[in-house]
């Protein structure tokens, strides 16, 4: 099934007050049509579903209790909206077990991707909603827990920021924030959503590598701040992953075996993450040699980039000259180590390891167009951390 958006709304009694402390200048603050922050709570909320792309909705109000509005579709949550409106408040504020209420749910299990909202003045004072909130997270690591917080408090936010795991907490101080604030946290929601389809896609892709005994999947998540435009795919992008495929079909060869490395997808959603199959070897190479040669090396290249015209059009300087050819003497010196790493018992002939040089360096040359910087997803252990070659 596709993603879910479960919404909590706080029916304790606190939320049958007025809004109060507001101090903005707009005219229409506390002179909305709301007589209390739940009256607020459910409107907007209503409204926002009706608005929304969202496939299935799930509400729950809490308080010493929990209860399950809705779960379904959103073109069927016309049929819930005569229950929202006719709830009240009454008891105190049990975040925890409205959260509890989310994780024990099991209808919820079959989705891919789950999104929490909370609507509350933040006040709970019955259990431990941090402990909840990190069981959740637990059970559904891409799930992001965002909280709107109506007529904020400082108590309020403190137990807010620490509930709202993988998600932000939003003040709500008038009426026409809490309206922004609603549709701010759920474009927030979204994009985590985004974000996660990519590690969802490396989980899949790791367990069909096990089962069609493919090229094992690399997630590499660019680490310098850069856009995906046009621009940074020519000038960065591109000699990347032109330099990660030259450094693999050499390592593949020395390895003897068969080179089916595949670019997957390039995702835009900040940061930029790449997912690549059978490259796992040309990303190890990158990391640990490639890319701290670069930084080494990072003022000669910068020199020899801003006087690219000048040597193309065979003008360059003596200093040019001898600055490139420094340049091409360490690029054949970096190969030459990573070749010596990759075959320590020298099985392969003097010509074989020459022409296995000769592509070491084309990549390098390659990756060294570019100042862009990643780090790599090891699907195993979920955590980013540099790939190792056994």
């Amino acid at each position: 099934m596709s993603s879910l958006w479960v919404v909590l709304i706080d029916v304790s009694g606190s939320m049958d007050e007025g809004f109060s402390g507001v101090t903005s200048s707009d005219p229409l603050a506390e002179r909305g049509r709301w007589r209390t922050k739940l009256e607020a709570a459910k409107d907007l909320l209503l409204k926002q579903v009706a608005t929304s792309r969202v496939q299935d909705v799930a509400v729950f109000s809490f308080a010493d209790e929990v209860n399950r509005i809705f779960h379904g579709a959103r073109s069927d949550f016309a049929m819930a909206e005569t229950t929202i409106r006719a709830l009240v408040t009454d008891g105190k504020t049990n975040l925890a077990r409205g959260l509890t209420a989310v994780f024990e749910d099991r209808g919820f299990e079959s989705y891919k991707a789950l999104s929490v909202l909370i609507l509350s003045d933040g006040l709970s004072n019955v259990g431990d909603p941090v402990a909840a909130a990190e069981l959740l997270i637990e059970k559904y690591p891409y799930c992001r827990i965002d909280t709107i917080l109506i007529d904020e408090s400082d108590q309020g936010r403190r137990i807010a920021e620490d509930v709202s795991i993988n998600g932000s907490v939003r003040p709500a101080l008038s009426i026409i924030d809490l309206d922004k604030a609603l549709d701010s946290a759920r474009a927030s929601s979204l994009r985590q959503e985004l974000a996660g389809f990519a590690l969802r896609r490396l989980d899949l892709q790791s367990e069909l590598a096990l089962l069609a005994d493919i090229g094992s999947p690399t997630l590499l998540s660019i680490t310098t701040p850069v856009e995906l435009t046009t621009e940074s795919l020519r000038n960065d992008i591109v000699p990347t992953l032109e330099g990660l495929e030259s450094l693999q079909r050499a390592a593949s060869e020395v390895s003897g075996t068969p080179y089916q490395a595949i670019i997957s997808s390039i995702s835009q959603d900040s940061p930029i993450s790449i997912s690549l199959t059978g490259l796992k070897e040309a990303v190890e190479l990158a990391l640990d040699w490639v890319i701290p040669w670069r930084r080494k090396n990072a003022e000669i290249l910068s020199t020899l980039k801003l006087r690219q015209q000048e040597i193309e059009n065979e003008k360059a300087s003596i200093q040019n000259r001898q600055l490139r050819v420094s340049l091409v003497d360490s690029e054949i010196n970096l190969a030459k180590q990573m070749l010596e790493t990759l075959d320590r018992h020298h099985l392969m002939s003097d010509r074989h390891r020459q022409r296995l040089l000769q592509q070491f360096v084309t990549g390098i040359d390659q990756m060294s167009k570019t100042s862009i910087e990643f780090k790599a997803l090891d699907p195993k252990s979920g955590d980013d951390n540099r790939l190792t070659i056994h």
